[in-house]
């Protein structure tokens, strides 16, 4: 079941992700340290090129302290 929640893509307004990255306080360097994902992966999800996924949504709400819904 896991396995499928990571392959469940969510449709996120790129700028949305980019804003509450940029109020966050925390650099993408520092935020894919704690996400455990490539920096280059969140850049793609800013500019649009790649979508999130629901577990990396999860854990991207979770450390810049946004529910999820916010995102929507």
């Amino acid at each position: 079941m896991r396995n499928m929640v990571k392959s469940i893509t969510v449709d996120i307004e790129p700028r949305v992700i980019e804003y509450f990255i940029n109020s966050s306080g925390w650099s993408k360097e520092e935020l894919s340290e704690k996400l455990k994902v490539d920096y280059e992966l969140i850049t793609k999800w800013i500019s649009g090129e790649q979508k999130i996924n629901l577990s990396q949504l999860e854990n991207l709400s979770k450390y810049l302290k946004r529910p999820i819904a916010a995102f929507l």
